[in-house]
């Protein structure tokens, strides 16, 4: 995205009242959460929503539905919405379980595109509130075999 159309949509989100430092990040995302963004986007688009699936190094089958994901040449960013009532106030409040399923994704989409950088957010649509997820954060999340309980 271009510095210019970076600086139009922080100003857009700052008018409607969403947080000054929020909006750099949102506004890296734009492309993917607008159906325009997308289709006018330089890369190659897939589709909106998509399914992925793939089988992980440690054997693990990963399959789901991303809300949102956009493909370029050198990189993949994906958008996960969540739309219950409770919206986290920070990255550290974000339940385990969805950190998990975007670990997953993201595990999934190295697998389907080795060469490109993958970039995961999560957004909560109550807030609404997007919050990119670092990559050690999702490293700790990553898909590995439960190990076998005891009785």
């Amino acid at each position: 995205m271009s510095k210019l159309a970076e600086n139009k949509n922080s100003t857009v989100l700052t008018n409607a009242g969403i947080n000054e430092n929020a909006c750099i990040t949102i506004s890296r995302y734009v492309e993917v959460l607008s159906k325009d963004g997308l289709l006018e986007a330089a890369s190659a688009v897939q589709e909106l929503v998509a399914p992925i699936a793939a089988t992980l190094a440690n054997g693990m089958v990963v399959s789901g539905t991303v809300d949102r994901l956009l493909i370029a040449p050198d990189a993949i960013r994906l958008v996960d919405f969540k739309t219950g009532r409770r919206v986290p106030d920070s990255l550290d409040d974000i339940p385990p379980y969805h950190l998990d399923q975007m670990a997953a994704y993201v595990a999934a989409l190295r697998v389907i595109f080795p060469d490109r950088t993958i970039e995961a957010a999560l957004l909560y649509t109550g807030g609404p509130r997007l919050f990119e997820l670092p990559a050690d954060t999702l490293a700790a999340h990553k898909p590995r075999f439960r190990l076998p309980e005891q009785s």
